[in-house]
């Protein structure tokens, strides 16, 4: 069975889609936090992936937001410059350099 991502990274959704699918993963993406919650509300979602700089709202609050609705659900979060792995906050699982995603 495939694992269900919810890819809510934004304008760069498309390009992590196509790797995540060539991975393997069932994806669901979604064009801005608004979408992404009435996702999780509806579907299976087993890991939201997440870029910082493309949600509506500061890393930290949407992966709460991710985490309050769907608990057991993993966040991946794509970072890039000016953050560290140190300071993505409490509710990320995995964390990736958009350079190496």
């Amino acid at each position: 069975m495939k694992a269900h991502i919810l890819d809510a990274s934004g304008s760069r959704s498309m390009n992590h889609r196509k790797s995540l699918e060539e991975a393997g993963f069932a994806v669901m993406n979604a064009s801005d936090e608004t979408q992404a919650v009435n996702f999780l509300k509806l579907h299976r979602v087993d890991v939201a992936c997440v870029d910082s700089s493309s949600l509506n709202r500061g890393r930290t609050s949407a992966c709460a937001s991710i985490k309050g609705i769907k608990p057991h659900v993993l966040i991946l979060l794509i970072w890039n410059g000016g953050m560290t792995p140190d300071t993505l906050g409490q509710h990320v699982a995995i964390a990736i350099n958009e350079s190496d995603f």
